[in-house]
């Protein structure tokens, strides 16, 4: 049932990592060894399955999902044991929080069912995303029965609407909440009670595009300890951040808020609206704290693309805006700019980035662009020294130091509380992933060089480094470099990572701990990557048809 290979290191090799950790002299092409690897066979996809359709990991890294069509009809397989009947059709595969449950829809003849622990529910003409409880007991999704939308809780189906959508549970799983549309109006519905005020429309978590519809991934609402659920609609023209029922300014595209303080009474997100001109488009922003709006900074412009590549690119615009909490600003290849609720904004974009907040709730602080090369970091109205560019995102460390990377001609320059940390020379920098802090007080982030071809949409494929502390990691050419893990053990730190499709290795993909590469794979699963003890990490990978719970040593 177990299949089991190991791939030793000699001496020699042991010796170039003890004196070569994180060496960025050496050429991106160049042979790096490999660690020790330790292979278990967890499944293995029937002759003729797609080998890279449909593939998704359970949060604790240990089971595999997929779909495969043995002969006329799908069904999904876990780690290869049947999860469920066959189907005509089956989508969105996913597992519950503590991995142990599986759900998916599924088509069989003109209705879908959702199919919940291998078990169909009841037949609908259409049915939305599938949604487990925090405490993986509830489950709910919206369905369309004859021409209306309802939402159905553990079974049981709720009032009829014109439309419906995504549903949230509270992070305690005693609440519910899901947006409803009644005559041209939308409302939010809690627990089966309609919540006010009405609204021309409810942010969803998705994109449109004519007739396609991209799912960010990104939530609709947060439940607010005290508030209940917190979200944006649009009351009149513009998008307005609403608590309580009551609604805030309105922008064209807003972030996130944080909050902060004794029942997390205090607030702050960025918001901006995006004028259009003959040559493009850009966005106007200013951050807002607690209702108070800030100076108004206006953004670079983004020109408009060519028709013919539109669809493309907002579809490879949201992969790699969703790329491991990737800080890409506003889906903006593609579209212009994207309006809505956006995970995060950039200062190129939207003239100010997303507001970062001190661990001590004293200070708000946001990248702005004031022109043409001219960038600063502003941290209670205090302005820092101007920067050509500021990639990545100003954030607080839990030991409120204020950590930013700016640009001066081919450098890139890691800022820690107004002063230089250090410098590192790579020129045309396109983006950078949001600032981590880890164990020890040590920082940890991605930056990618892309060109034209990624800077529109058209791919998600750049050259790619990580940093710590400043410190620059190797170069890779690949899709995606990111899922960062860190381990802390007395004064050693340590770093992994997943690398995604690496033109310098015949496009196959592979863990980096502590700058040093493990086995290449057709595909290493995207977040199973994690420390397992002092001495290894575990994630799963595929090679061709067959998938490997892998181990991987680093010491």
């Amino acid at each position: 049932m177990f299949q089991t290979r190991k791939i030793r290191l000699s001496y020699a090799v042991l010796l170039v990592l003890l004196v070569c950790r994180w060496s960025t002299a050496k050429p991106p092409q160049e042979e790096s060894p490999v660690t020790d690897v330790q292979e278990e066979l967890i499944g293995e996809k029937s002759p003729g399955t797609p080998p890279d359709d449909l593939e998704i990991v359970s949060r604790d890294g240990k089971r595999v999902a997929w779909r495969e069509r043995p002969a006329k009809h799908w069904v999904v397989k876990v780690n290869g044991d049947p999860m469920g009947p066959e189907f005509e059709k089956i989508e969105w595969i996913l597992f519950s929080p503590d991995s142990k449950r599986v759900a998916y829809r599924a088509k069989q003849g003109k209705n879908w069912v959702a199919v919940v622990d291998g078990k169909p529910g009841s037949p609908y003409r259409e049915i939305g995303a599938i949604r487990f409880s925090p405490d993986n007991q509830r489950v709910a999704y919206a369905a369309k029965k004859g021409k209306k939308w309802l939402m159905v809780l553990d079974g049981k189906e709720g009032p009829a609407y014109d439309d419906v959508a995504e549903p949230i549970f509270s992070p305690d799983s005693q609440h519910y909440v899901y947006p409803a549309k009644r005559e041209k109006k939308w409302v939010v519905i809690m627990d089966g009670e309609e919540q006010g005020p009405e609204m021309k429309d409810v942010w969803r978590g998705e994109l449109r595009l004519k007739k396609k519809r991209l799912v960010t991934g990104l939530p609709w609402a947060y439940f607010h300890p005290k508030e209940g659920p917190i979200y944006f609609g649009r009351v009149d023209k513009g998008w307005s951040l609403i608590i309580a029922g009551v609604a805030g300014p309105e922008f064209d595209a807003v972030t996130w808020p944080v909050f902060w303080g004794g029942d997390e009474r205090h607030y702050t997100y960025a918001g901006a609206a995006v004028k259009r001109t003959w040559t493009g488009v850009k966005g106007v922003g200013q951050v807002i704290v607690d209702s108070e709006a800030g100076p108004v900074y206006e953004g670079e412009t983004t020109k408009n693309p060519d028709r013919d590549g539109t669809q493309s690119a907002l579809a490879a615009a949201l992969a790699a805006a969703m790329e491991y909490g990737t800080d890409r600003s506003g889906y903006e290849w593609g579209i212009g700019l994207a309006q809505g609720a956006l995970k995060s904004f950039r200062a190129p974009s939207f003239g100010v980035s997303s507001p970062s907040v001190s661990p001590d709730g004293k200070y708000v602080a946001y990248a702005a662009r004031r022109g043409k090369k001219d960038y600063v970091v502003v941290r209670d109205g205090e302005v820092s020294r101007s920067f050509e560019n500021i990639p990545c995102n100003p954030i607080f460390g839990p030991d409120g130091r204020l950590v930013y990377v700016g640009v001066e001609g081919d450098k890139l320059v890691v800022t820690v509380d107004g002063e230089r940390l250090n410098e590192f020379v790579w020129e045309g920098v396109d983006d950078c992933s949001v600032i981590t802090f880890t164990e020890g007080e040590h920082f940890v982030y991605t930056v990618a060089q892309g060109g034209n071809l990624y800077d529109n949409g058209y791919t998600s494929r750049a050259k790619r480094r990580v940093f710590i502390d400043g410190e620059a990691g190797k170069e890779y050419d690949a899709k995606a470099v990111g899922n960062l893990q860190t381990l802390l053990t007395g004064p050693e730190f340590h770093l992994a990572y997943e690398v995604h499709n690496d033109k310098y290795k015949d496009d196959a993909s592979f863990v980096v701990v502590d700058g040093l590469e493990g086995k290449p794979y057709d595909a290493v699963m995207r977040y199973s990557l994690r420390f397992s003890g002092e001495k290894n990490v575990t994630y799963i990978a595929r090679q061709g048809r067959k998938f490997f719970r892998v181990i991987q040593s680093f010491r």
